[in-house]
C-alpha cells in the first residue's frame, strides 16, 4: 500500500504499477488508512491459507506493528481477530531494538531506493556530461519515486532478509 499525499485522483502512469494506492491529506497513515491496510492484509493471509490447503481460520498469523496511535484501533482488533489474526503493537521509543524492519530491512531499502532513483534521475547531455538542473514535473518525480520504491521492495524486503531480520531482533 502506498500512501500518496494530498492526491484526490491517480496519475494515469502509476496505475500501471503493481501496488494499491491510498491517500491521506498528510501522507501519512491514519486509523482509516490503517484499516483499509488489516483488510488488505487479512485478504493476503486468506491467499496464504489458501496455498497451505488451509480454508479456514485454524492456522493463526500475527501482525507485527509499531505502537503509532492510528494503529490503535478496537475495530482493527476486531475485525484482525474474526481471522485468527493476532494484533502485536510494539511499545513506543523502541523500534531500533524490537522493530526487525527497523533493523534488518529499512537500512537496504533505503540504500536501493536511492541508487535507482538516483539512477532514474541523473540526466546527460549529448558530450555525456551529466545535466545538473534538469527540472522534473511533479507527475514525473512522482512517478519516479513510487517505481524506485516499489522496485527497491522487491530486491530488498525478500523473505530472507525479512527471516534474517527477526532473528537479529
Amino acid at each position: 500500500m502506498v500512501i500518496l499525499p494530498q492526491k484526490k485522483t491517480l496519475d494515469a502512469e502509476l496505475e500501471d504499477l503493481d501496488a494499491f494506492f491510498v491517500r491521506s491529506e498528510s501522507g501519512w497513515m491514519n486509523k482509516y488508512l490503517f484499516m483499509v491496510y488489516c483488510i488488505m492484509f487479512i485478504c493476503k493471509v486468506q491467499e496464504k491459507r489458501s496455498q497451505m490447503n488451509v480454508f479456514d481460520a485454524q492456522v493463526p498469523f500475527l501482525l507485527i506493528v509499531d505502537g503509532h496511535p492510528s494503529r490503535l484501533s478496537f475495530l482493527a482488533v476486531r475485525l484482525l481477530s474474526a481471522f485468527n489474526i493476532e494484533l502485536l503493537v510494539l511499545p513506543g521509543h523502541t523500534s531500533h531494538i524490537l522493530q526487525p524492519l527497523d533493523v534488518g530491512i529499512f537500512s537496504p531499502l533505503k540504500a536501493q531506493f536511492k541508487k535507482l532513483f538516483d539512477m532514474a534521475t541523473i540526466r546527460y547531455d549529448q558530450q555525456g556530461q551529466m545535466v545538473i538542473n534538469y527540472v522534473w514535473n511533479a507527475r514525473e518525480l512522482r512517478y519516479i519515486m513510487v517505481r524506485s520504491f516499489l522496485d527497491a521492495c522487491s530486491v530488498s524486503c525478500t523473505a530472507t532478509n525479512i527471516e534474517n531480520a527477526f532473528k537479529a531482533t
